[in-house]
Formats: C-alpha cells, structure tokens, sequence
C-alpha cells in the first residue's frame, strides 16, 4: 500500500503526529476485533482440525496457522491458564531436523524476556505411538495486524517508531542469542495497541536459524523477497542478515514496494546477490536525503559495509530525526536479567533435578517433595524457571499454582492445577460424585451445585478430596511447582500438607511399591512473611529443603555479564555493590536499575558502562534507591502505595475504592510504573508493587502511628467485606500492628475455635499459642486475663494430647491448675485435675494418673458435686483397667453410674459412663454386654442430643457387633456414625467410623471396597496429627492386603507403622498386632525379610508389660506368636511358650478363647516336627473341647460360621461333631 503523502519532514516532532499513532494504535484494535470473529494471529488462514486436539490434557488445538521451519503452527488454548489462547509449535521434522535441534530452539529462546518478543511458555512431549513422540511448545498469542497492514498510510515518524522497536528486539535477540533471527518479514511482525494508544510490535517465529536457512534454499517464496545475499550465496549467516531484511521491510513501508520487484525466484535471487537497490528517493523524493541514506545503508551486498548492529542503525537514525529514540526502555531493561543466563546457583539447581530425577525412577524411595526457602528477591522464581524448562525437556510434565491475593478464595493456588487435568473432563465416569462437586465449585464449571438460600460462608471443598484429585491417575512424570507458600490460604497448606503424607509414608520401603510419578515444589518466604504458613510446610516430614543463599562476589560478577556481556562496573564498585545488597540478586538488579535511570549506566558503543569521568557512588542502600525512584510522587499515589505496602503484596484492588475518589486515578497513574495487575484464577484483579524493595522503603518511611492507622483501615476494610474464615490471619496481624490487640485476641480465639471444631490440630495449636502470645497486650484485669488465659490453656492441653505430645499437655494443664488455685476457682482445678490423670495415662504413669483421679474425686465430695464424683470415678475405672487388665475397673464404673442415678441433669454424664462400659466390656472379651450398654447409651445420647456422644456409641456399637460376630450390624453402626458424624462436622469421629467401615469390609471380603475406605481414613487420620491413630489405619491396611494374598503391598504399610511406633501412644495390643503382621508377612513371602531381630525385641516387651495378669488377651496373642517364630529355632521354647499360652487362653471367657485357637495350632505343629505324634494328637483333642464347648454357646450362626472358617478349626470340627 503506499504511503500517505505529506510526510512529516526529519525535525518534526513525535508530540505533532500524536493523532497518526492514535490511528494505528486504531487499526491494531480494530484488527484484533476481525480477528476474535475471523481469527489471523501470527500470520496464518484456518485450517482442518488435527486428529489430536488435546494435548497433555491441558492444551486444546483449536485451528492451525500454517507451517514453518521445524514444524506447523496452531492456535490452541490453555486450560491452566483460564482457556488463555495461546500458539503451539508442534515438530514435524523436514528432511535432515531432529528433535534435538527443536529441543535447542526452545532452550535458546525460553529465557528471553522482551516487549517486542513473543514470549515462548512450556515445552512437551507426547507419546503418539510406541516409536513416535510428538514435541511442541507454547508461547503468547499475538492477535493484530502485521506490520505492512498496520504501517499503510502511515507518516515517516510513526514508520520510524515501529522500525525502531523492530531494532530494539533484535539488539536484544543478537545479544543473547548471538545469531539472526533469519526470518525477519513484515508476516512476522504483528503490531498491538497498548494502553496509551502507543502500538507495540511484537517479533514472532524466532526459530532455529539453521532449519530457516534450509528452508530458504528450499525455495521458500514467503522468506525469499527478505533474505540476505550471503543466505542466498550459502555462506555463513548472523545477525548481519537481519540488518539486510530491515532495510528491505523499512523500504518497503516508505515507498509502498519492495527494493527488488517480483519475478521469478532465479532472477530475485540474483537481484539479491549482484542488483543495486533503487534510490528511495527516485520512488518518494520527500522523503530527505538523510533518511533515505540510513535505510540504503542496511541494504549493502557485503555484511561488514552494513552498521555494526541494530543499535548501532538507531542510532544513525537519532542523527536525522527529533527528538532521538532511546536505544533502551524502561521495559527492555526488565529482561535483561530474566533473560540472563542463570548464575551462581548450578548447586541448588543441580540438587533439584537430582532429586526430580531420583524420584521418578520406578519404585524409587527418595523424597517427592522440595520446599525452597529464601529471602524476597534472592532467586527461588528463577530457580523454579530453571527447573521447570529442564523437567520438561526431559519429558515431565509441569504444573504451576501460585497465591493471589490472601484475602483470595481458599485453594485459588490450586485451580490452575486442578483446570490443568480435569478441565476437558468433568464428566469422566471414573471420577466419584464427591470428585466433580469439588471440580464444579473450583472450576466454576455449568452444574455446580446450588447453595441454600440462607448460605453466609462459602461451600466447604473437602482437602482430602482435592488431594485425591491430585493424586488421580498420574501416569506421566508429573512435576507441580507452588510458589509463594507463606502467602497461601490455610485450606491450601492443608492440600499440600496431605500431599506430602500421602507421598511419604511409603518413605524408605524399598522398591517393592510404585508410588505415582509426581514431584511437589513449594517456596516461600523465610522473612517479612504475611502468614505463619511456612513454618507448617516446614515441619512437614520427609521434604528436602533447599535454602537460597546470597551471591559471591563472582556469582554477582557473572549475573552482570549474563545481562549486559560484559562486567560493567570497575572492582571497587562491584566491591560495594556487593556490600550493599549483601549479594542479594534482587537487591543487585534495583541497584543497577536506579544507575541506569539516573543515566548513571548508560549503553554505548555497544556495551554498557559508567559515565565516564565520574566517581559514580552506588546508593547507600537500595532503600535509598526505591526512595528516589518514589520522590516524585504526588500524595494521592503515595496513599495508595502506604494502604498497598500495610495491607498485603498483593491486595485485591477494590479497595482502592475505600480510599476515596481520588485514589482510583491515583492507582491507574502508578500502574506499570509501581504497582503490577494481576488477575486471579477467579477474576479477582489484585494490586502487587513491580519492586519488593520499594515497598520495605515506603513501610520505613512511615511514623508508628501512620502505619497503626494504616493497618487498622486494612482490618475494618476486612471485616466488611471477607468472611473470617477467610482473612483470619490477616485480621489478627492488622488489628495487632493497628494497636488493637484485644481485637486480634477475639480474632484468633474465634479461629482456634473453628479449627478446634474441624479436628485440625495444627491450626489449633497455632491459633491457640498466638492467642496466648497477645494476652498479655490486650490490656485486661488480672481477673479477666487469668479467665481467657485459663480457657486457652485447656484447649491447648487438649490439643497437645491429641497430637501425642503430652509433655506440653502435662506443662499446659499444670498451669491451669495453678490458675485455677489462684482464682479459688473448683471448676478450673476439677478440670486440670481431670487432664492431668488423662495425660498420665497416656503416659502410663498409672499411679500418677490415680492419684490426679482420687484427687478429682475428693474435691467433688467436698463440694456436694455429684457430676464430679460420677466423672472422677469413671476415670479410675479407666485407669483400674489399665493398671489391672481386662476384668479390672468395673466397681468404679458400676458405681460411677449409680452415683449420676437419674437426675436428668446429669444425663450426659450416664451416657458418658456407657461410652467407657461399652467399650471395657467389648475390650475384655464380653462383646454381648459391650453391645447391650452401647444400645443404652445411645438411647440416652439421642433423647438429650448429645451428638458427640451418639457417634461415639455408634462407633463402640460397630466395634462389640463386629467381635461378638454381626458383621452386617457392625456394618451399619459405622455407616451411621460415618454419616452423621459428616453431617455434624466432626472429623475425628468421622475419621474413626470410616475406617471402621473398611474394616469390616474386609473381614467379609470386600477388599476393593475396604481399601477404598480404609485408604481414605489413612489421610484423614494424618491431617490430625493423631500418631497412635495413624499406626492403626496402617495395621488394617496391612492386614487387608495380606488378606487378599498380596504381601509386597502390605510391606509399606507395615514398615511405615513399624517407624511410627515409637511415636504413638499404642497400647501392648497395637504393638502385638503390629508383630503379628510382620511373622504374617515373614510367613507368607520369607523373601522380603520382614521379620527381622526387632520383632523378637518387641514380643520381648510386650511379655514383660503383660506379666502379672495385666491385660492377659495380648498376652496370649504375644505368647503365640513367640512359640510361632521359635518353631524351627528352638523348639523347646516353642513347645513350652504354646503350652502357657493354651493354658491362659482357656482361661479367657469367649469368645477370648475364639481369638486365640491357633495357639493350639503352632503347639501342635512343633510337636509334629519333633516326632511327638501323640502329644500333638493330645494337643488337638484338648483343643477340639474348648472349642466344642464354645461353639454350643454360641447364638449368632454368623459368629459360628466366622469362626469354623478358620483352617485349624475346620480340621478339629471336620473330626470331631461338637457335643
């Protein structure tokens, strides 16, 4: 098209033609608009749709573009990324490529970060067949016109705008590549219209120059009218050729045609190599003299009589134009360092592939989970950068999630990942209904799941069910990188937390189980963190941690040479620029920002350096530089910054809108500039500074009292508008620093609470011991104090309990009960009194624990208080039976009951009271009695709405049922707790009734099913931090899989309980199962030496601690089980061991016997290795008896079906009718 006439001559100015830049800005829009109907970006027609439309499960092919060097080009979208369109370039070889030179082309050009360059995203590998693999990229979708639709009818300055900007990427690409790009034509250069009206080009198909140079001597028509006469000649071709094609395209858009005429492709050729281009001015005589000279210049047949580089051709040009173009923006200096090699941290990246790679090999036993830890602007998004181009190039698949704002949704980290691998389908049957309700309400997908009416907080997602998500169907090695732990929400950490056990309970069991391909990063902030977030990730077990240093002297040295080619700063200076930023690489790019803005740092004669002739001092801080890069702010945008600075990096941008009218044009004015938009996976646009340090600057610029106003503005701004569930951190921290400690106080007891609510001890725990922390500010009456801090330390004793660590209980209820004397008060010190016995329990400090009960108990019969007198007797039965075995403890319980009589105030504590009968009768072998008081107190527990002592009955109702031989009972007990226990939100309860179900399914031999649920429980019970709880999910795993045949998957699950151990607060019977398993497990596959010494040392211990009738069940089962693994050592003790065994056990009362008959079995069987075939004979005819007798009592036909399925039982009944 030609160009307009009337051109604006060379001294015009940039401000006259503001409206022709209008037009173009214009024309970009109002092609983008075309082209959402009728789609053109990057340069290509529509074309079929490919037989592989999803890639990855995450990019869907929409429409190809066309083909080029290396492969075929495609407009696709990204389900990670909200269905962003993006363009994917998919390898299909010509002649002589690989698929190592298209790997080369994306590690060459991942790094480069430019505004006139297409940003390349992610690299993957398909597996198309058993020999093919498919390989592509990603990268940004340009929508806009090319340069030649955008420039026609422009005037000369406006084509010298986007001529320069062309320049300007290729200083860059030339810099950092040291090639050409080798393919410069005006289809590759698509031009958008920015915020400003401003256009911006954008340079795409960066490619492999070797394949473009094929392909132009291929006969490539499209590439030929632009290519260089050493291209043509197949000599050797650099960034000299790019000089060549611009001095083409810049003729081509001043005199409407190109230098050479369209012929045939011999004679354009030849053109190219021997013709003399024609005057420009002879096409455009306007046009002056001097311009027409720079264009000529470019055009020169030999390389070396072109300028020495693009930079050096703007800066021809600034010779003839006013004003001059800066060779550098404030945006083409961002990537400088992005796109800089990486330095000084080969060790820390080394170690992570390392472990990337360690972790997908099958059956691998090494860590799955990274947590990378460093200071703001120390490197860990680089480092993540790094990681992740590596992993992908060797195919793993990459997946990232990052906080948004803190006063975001819970999860929004997670959606991306989620939408990554479920976006394109919702609707697979293989996901549970529990799976897409949780995908609906993430995702935002059509069929979400309608709230009631009078909803106030947000739907809860199940962690658990997230996990799982994550977890699902993992084929591919899979990497998911988190970035900015310490800013993310408490439902996240949960996730991320389950993850981790979910990966690492089978740490160190050898390769005997294959865990799912999947790596987990995480990073997070060490200081000025917002949230206490990172302190859970970093106590999660099994994570390696890797901690980000500074840089040295020659780390810092190489980071400058990555950016600018060279080290541009003498050694005394780079001596203080070191001392300064304390090799912080962050720190050091603000520094070299504020010198080049201060022109400091200038780029001449192609390099960087100092100005010349001065002694230039480096800022004596970087606080000092942000405060001249702020000095020129007006108070409005000041006001924005402070409120942005207190209240979080970043902050959900509508409440700019609290501060008044002026502070929207205000934050537009520092947008770019100073603040970042970022917009969140659930389109909440937030506000984030473009420098951290700048934001550390404004926080110490501020007096004390500025920033409690600040901080208590953030916080009432939360109240109004964020549920607290959700900002509960963050109004805590602001009311605090606000001056306002009593509100942060209710604040954190009301978490705590709720946390306490949802069984989460973690969160309990730390909300509680904040709350203790800020007590003493919050500027009570020593009265008032005392009370709130006496509530806090039960609940933190409480706490403490659960999660096994009775030391800080035992100190936690220790100072209760001095509060409580201190105040005079019965109440407090009945309660102390009452933990305190509980925690000796736990401990097995049984004498400790009686004197505690007894002394519970005096204090209620000085009192009159007969609930009391009722509890305390209730925990001496506890204890009773603990110090005296089975059949100990129920005069204290019978006469606990008689004492709460009927009054109806004191029903709680008769249901109470029947919780722990239930439960002692069913322990002692008497599940008949244990289902009878568990029926009784489950009528009481309903009658007065005692919730949590209805699922507790339910729960020890399925446990006598399932003993006393009601499966299908026991059965429907645990579902009813299971689902009530749901419904009323208690998880501990829940957690406990779930795997009651799968137990007993499993005993009836649904296997599938049971470890379905039995799985389940197992994560729920580690997000409790319950150890005794988590060893016994494992026991039934391991039983299950034994059960079902498969050994070498029950060996995890018991090596992880085995390590456990020491931990929980087992009882003897859960370390006899415990053994049992592993001469199970021994039995059944000797090869994967699952009994080693150890269990001997154990059944040692379990003998001594039942010495003296104490608990005489798991004194049998011990016995047994030593007599079992004696049989071929020493048969002697074997013989000896199973004789008292038998003799004990015939002493149980059933069906205690019933649990015990293979006693009989491993007696009989050592006497048959011995040659004593009489004893055995006696042995089976003593046993048949016993068993005899049992079976005539027996009601339940169930109960005696159960039991003659036992192999040594049907052989003694197949002999012997029972009398």
């Amino acid at each position: 098209a030609p160009a307009a006439a009337g051109a604006p001559g060379p001294a015009a100015t940039r401000a006259e033609v503001a409206p022709a830049r209008a037009t173009v800005a214009a024309r970009a829009r109002a092609a983008a608009d075309t082209l959402n109907a009728r789609p053109q970006g990057h340069g290509g027609a529509g074309l079929t749709p490919p037989a592989l439309p999803l890639l990855l499960g995450r990019f869907q092919l929409l429409r190809k573009l066309g083909s080029g060097a290396l492969g075929e080009m495609w407009q696709a979208s990204d389900s990670m990324a909200q269905d962003e369109p993006i363009a994917i370039k998919i390898f299909r070889p010509a002649p002589g490529a690989s698929i190592d030179e298209f790997k080369a082309e994306f590690r060459d050009l991942a790094t480069l970060r430019h505004p006139n360059l297409v940003r390349i995203r992610d690299f993957g590998l398909v597996e198309e067949g058993a020999a093919r693999t498919l390989a592509f990229y990603t990268m940004d979708y340009v929508e806009g016109p090319d340069l030649r639709r955008a420039a026609a009818g422009l005037g000369l300055e406006e084509i010298w705008e986007l001529l320069v900007q062309v320049a300007r990427a290729l200083i860059f690409l030339h810099g950092k590549t040291k090639r050409g790009h080798l393919s410069l034509k005006p289809e590759n250069i698509l031009v958008l219209a920015e915020a400003d009206d401003r256009p911006r080009i954008v340079l795409t198909d960066p490619g492999n120059p070797t394949e473009k140079l094929r392909s132009i001597h291929r006969g490539d028509r499209t590439g030929l009218p632009y290519a260089a006469p050493e291209c043509l000649a197949g000599l050797v071709a650099g960034p000299a050729a790019d000089l060549y094609a611009l001095g083409v395209i810049a003729f081509e858009l001043l005199a409407g045609r190109r230098p050479f005429l369209e012929r045939t492709p011999e004679t354009l050729k030849a053109a190219h190599l021997h013709e003399t281009p024609p005057d420009l001015r002879s096409l455009r005589p306007e046009i002056p003299a001097p311009i027409a000279a720079v264009v000529t210049e470019l055009l020169a047949k030999e390389p070396g009589r072109r300028p020495a580089g693009a930079e050096s051709w703007i800066r021809a040009v600034n010779e003839v134009v006013v004003p001059p173009y800066p060779i550098e923006t404030e945006a083409t200096r961002t990537g400088r360092f992005s796109s800089a090699p990486w330095a000084g941290r080969a060790r820390e990246l080394r170690a992570l592939l390392d472990a990337l790679r360690a972790a997908f090999t099958p059956s691998s036993r090494a860590e799955r989970m990274a947590l990378v830890v460093g200071e703001v602007g120390i490197g860990k998004g680089r480092l993540l950068d790094e990681v992740k181009r590596a992993a992908q190039l060797e195919g793993a698949v990459v997946l990232e999630g990052r906080p948004g704002s803190r006063v975001g949704r819970p999860l929004g980290p997670l959606v991306p990942l989620l939408a990554a691998r479920y976006a394109a389908r919702l609707d697979d049957p293989a996901l549970t209904v529990a799976h897409r309700r949780a995908l609906r309400r993430l995702l935002g997908a059509p069929g979400e799941v309608p709230r009631p009416e009078n909803a106030t907080d947000p739907p809860v997602i199940d962690p658990g069910v997230v996990t799982d998500l994550l977890l699902r169907d993992v084929t591919q090695p899979t990497v998911l990188m988190l970035r900015g732990g310490d800013r993310m929400d408490r439902v996240t950490i949960d996730v991320i937390a389950q993850l981790c056990r979910a990966l690492t309970p089978m740490h160190n069991v050898g390769d005997e189980v294959a865990l799912p391909p999947l790596f987990v990063i995480v990073t997070a902030c060490e200081s000025d963190l917002d949230a206490p977030s990172a302190a859970v990730l970093g106590a999660l077990p099994g994570v390696r941690r890797v901690a980000l240093g500074p840089l040295d002297a020659e780390g810092v040295a190489d980071m400058l040479r990555g950016a600018f080619g060279h080290q541009p700063l003498p050694p005394a200076e780079l001596e203080t620029l070191l001392e300064v930023t304390g090799g912080n690489p962050g720190d050091v790019q603000d520094v070299l920002y504020a010198l080049i803005e201060a022109d400091d740092l200038r780029f001449e004669g192609g390099a960087w350096r100092l100005r010349p002739g001065v002694d230039v001092p480096l800022p004596p801080s970087v606080e000092d530089a942000m405060r001249r890069r702020l000095a020129g702010l007006d108070d409005d945008q000041r006001g924005v910054l402070d409120t942005v600075a207190v209240f979080s990096n970043p902050v959900a941008a509508n409440i700019i809108d609290s501060l008044g009218p002026r502070a929207a044009p205000a934050a537009q004015a520092l947008v770019e500039r100073e603040l970042l938009v970022r917009r969140l996976v659930d389109d909440e646009v937030c506000l984030a500074f473009t420098h951290e340090r700048a934001r550390v600057a404004l926080l110490r610029e501020m007096t004390a009292e500025v920033r409690a106003a600040r901080h208590r503005e953030a916080a009432q701004w939360l109240e109004r508008t964020r549920p607290v569930d959700q900002a509960v951190e963050a109004l805590a921290s602001h009311w605090s620093a606000g001056g306002r400690p009593e509100r942060a106080l209710s604040f954190l007891l009301e978490a705590a609470e709720r946390a306490h609510a949802a069984g989460d001890i973690p969160r309990t725990l730390q909300w509680y011991s904040e709350a203790l922390d800020v007590l003493p500010r919050a500027g009570m009456g020593v009265l008032r104090r005392l009370e709130h801090e006496a509530l806090i330390r039960n609940r933190l004793g409480a706490t403490a309990r659960s999660a096994g660590d009775l030391g800080v209980a035992e100190a936690h209820f220790t100072r209760l009960l001095e509060i409580g004397r201190d105040l005079e008060d019965p109440a407090w010190v009945a309660t102390a009194v009452d933990r305190l016995a509980l925690v000796m329990i736990d401990a097995l400090r049984l004498d400790d624990a009686v004197a505690y009960a007894d002394q519970g108990y005096d204090l209620a019969l000085e009192r009159g208080d007969l609930r009391g007198q009722a509890m305390a007797l209730r925990l001496l039965g506890s204890i009773r039976r603990e110090q005296g075995g089975a059949g100990a403890g129920f005069e204290e319980l019978h006469r606990a009951l008689r004492v709460a009589g009927d009054a109806p105030e004191l029903a709680d504590v008769r249901a109470r009271i029947a919780v722990t009968l239930s439960y002692a009768y069913t322990d002692s072998g008497r599940p008949g009695k244990g289902l009878q008081w568990a029926e009784w107190g489950l009528g009481i527990a309903r009658e007065q709405g005692l919730v949590e002592m209805e699922v507790s009955l339910l729960i020890n109702l399925s446990m006598a049922a399932f003993l006393g031989g009601l499966p299908e009972r026991a059965l429907d007990a645990s579902r009813e707790a299971m689902a009530f226990a749901e419904q009323k939100g208690l998880k501990r309860y829940f957690t406990l009734a779930l795997g009651n179900v799968g137990d007993t399914l499993r005993v009836l031999g649904h296997f599938d099913e049971a470890e379905a649920l039995l799985r389940a429980a197992l994560r729920e019970t580690y997000t409790t931090g319950a150890t005794e709880r988590v060893v016994a999910r494992l026991i039934e795993l391991c039983a299950l899989s034994l059960d079902r045949g498969a050994p070498r998957l029950a060996l995890p699950y018991l090596r992880e309980a085995w390590r456990l151990l020491p931990q929980a607060r087992g009882s003897v019977r859960q370390q006899v199962a415990l053994a049992e398993l592993r001469l199970r497990l021994w039995s059944a596959a000797p090869q994967l030496r699952a009994c080693p010494a150890s269990t001997a040392d154990l059944l040692r211990e379990v003998l001594d601690e039942t010495r003296g009738g104490a608990d005489p069940g798991a004194r049998v089962r011990a016995l047994a089980l030593v007599a079992t693994a004696a049989r071929t050592a020493d048969p002697a003790a074997a013989i000896a061991t199973a004789r008292e065994a038998a003799i004990l056990a015939g002493e149980l009362p059933p069906p205690g016997i019933l649990r015990h008959t293979d006693v009989a079995d491993a007696l009989c069987d050592t006497l048959e290795r011995l040659g004593d075939a009489e004893g055995a004979a006696a042995v089976r005819r003593e046993a048949a008896d016993a068993i005899a007798r049992c079976v005539a009592g027996m009601e339940s036909a169930s109960l005696r079906e159960s039991f003659q399925r036992i192999p040594f039982n049907a052989r003694l009944l197949g002999d012997r009718q029972p009398s």
